[in-house]
């Protein structure tokens, strides 16, 4: 694999962490609404996973 396809295919990779990462974001923001909706507690319900 040639270095100029190596690094699309990282860039590709990347580009699908950050669409999966940003779609689990919408659903978390989604799911703690749904919980405020119902009068559930969202305390300690979202977690910064970033290092």
């Amino acid at each position: 694999m040639s270095d100029e396809a190596k690094v699309a295919a990282m860039a590709a990779a990347q580009s699908e962490i950050a669409s999966t990462s940003a779609s689990l974001q919408t659903a978390t923001g989604a799911l703690a609404q749904a919980l405020q909706a119902q009068g559930g507690s969202t305390s300690g319900s979202m977690v910064d996973t970033t290092a």
